[in-house]
């Protein structure tokens, strides 16, 4: 039998995730790995800055650089704990990844991001500024064309966050051994998860001072 052609994860991922992910799997935790896991960190935290509008307490190029710092260190912390709660809840239905291979489908899936990452947040930042991360807009308010161009540049970005969950979903099904559609349940199964501990660690915080102002 003739051996499989290497595949190209950073482009292959897109429209073969699955034959990807199984060559993947057989690599291990290499550099680029790990290289992936922190840029998609710095994407992350830009996203959730921009979200939050971080930039009205937080200048510019503090932002930029606690993404660079704290990004990588957030989601290297958050990757293997979504991955044990996804891989407890996929030996529910008869998931079949290992832990490890549960956390390779997130990280190499992250390709995605770091796709993102360069084709979106870096024009962006480098025309758009401050105004990403700031209730008021004066840069993009004073010129119309720069407001056109981050609409439609935002409309693609939709698209491509919508194709990488996708994505996701297949190499998370190529691990697990199963569907697309049970790694969604997979999935939903998981966001319970995590919302019943995160509520019961609420409570367990919260109720006790709550008792102790009364």
């Amino acid at each position: 039998m003739a051996k499989a052609k290497p595949l190209n994860p950073w482009f292959t991922i897109w429209t073969q995730p699955r034959a990807t992910m199984q060559q993947l799997l057989k690599r291990g935790r290499t550099f680029e790995y790990w290289l992936i896991l922190c840029l998609a960190g710095i994407g992350m935290f830009l996203d959730q800055a921009t979200s939050k509008d971080l930039g009205d307490v937080m200048a510019y190029e503090h932002i930029l650089i606690a993404s660079v710092i704290v990004g990588p260190i957030l989601i290297v912390a958050l990757t293997p704990l979504q991955s044990l709660i996804v891989w407890m809840t996929g030996s529910w239905i008869q998931g079949k990844g290992s832990f490890a291979d549960v956390m390779a489908s997130f990280v190499w899936t992250y390709i995605t991001d770091v796709w993102r990452l360069g084709l979106f947040w870096v024009p962006q930042l480098i025309f758009i500024r401050s105004d990403m991360f700031t209730t008021e807009v004066p840069i993009i308010e004073a010129n119309p064309y720069l407001a056109i161009a981050l609409l439609i540049s935002v409309f693609f970005e939709l698209i491509v966050i919508f194709w990488g969950f996708i994505v996701f979903l297949k190499c998370l099904a190529e691990v697990q051994g199963f569907s697309a559609w049970k790694a969604l349940l997979n999935l939903i199964l998981a966001s319970v998860i995590a919302i019943i501990i995160v509520c019961a660690l609420a409570i367990i915080i919260i109720v006790p001072i709550l008792i102790a102002t009364s």
